[in-house]
């Protein structure tokens, strides 16, 4: 089973970029541009890896974060929060959610396929196919 990865962000290019580079290497991907449909796409597509904009419709990623910490089992195993390079506070606005990185954008296609590879790669659940399970850091 391949992974799921929601693409949540209000720039179309670079969510095209994303998908069509994540697509080709076998993982499934749905993309959104604003905060009620990404809550709708936690629901039902239920990503492995959520990839959430500052910059999203609907209250930055604010609002998508504060229900996830409200209702647990719309939270993916990874969040990973991109932020434009403008937005030094991030860090600041997203310490009290659980979120398990951020990044600046853009992030190269390349970059992004090597941090999700990385998630994979730590995959340890062997018996549950295409659970992603970070390994245990030594």
């Amino acid at each position: 089973m391949a992974a799921r990865i929601l693409i949540a962000d209000a720039d179309p290019d670079l969510t095209e970029i994303y998908r069509d580079h994540l697509e080709e290497l076998g993982l499934a991907v749905r993309t959104t541009a604003n905060g009620v449909e990404c809550v709708n796409l936690l629901r039902e597509f239920r990503p492995n890896l959520l990839l959430l904009s500052t910059s999203l419709p609907w209250s930055g990623c604010g609002r998508v974060l504060a229900l996830m910490k409200d209702e647990p089992e719309l939270r993916p195993e990874f969040v990973l929060i991109l932020a434009d390079r403008s937005d030094r506070n991030v860090l600041y606005r997203v310490a009290s959610c659980h979120v398990d990185d951020f990044q600046f954008k853009p992030l190269s296609p390349l970059r992004l396929e090597q941090y999700i590879k990385g998630l994979l790669d730590a995959c340890t659940d062997l018996a549950c196919p295409g659970c992603l399970r970070p390994s245990p850091i030594h």
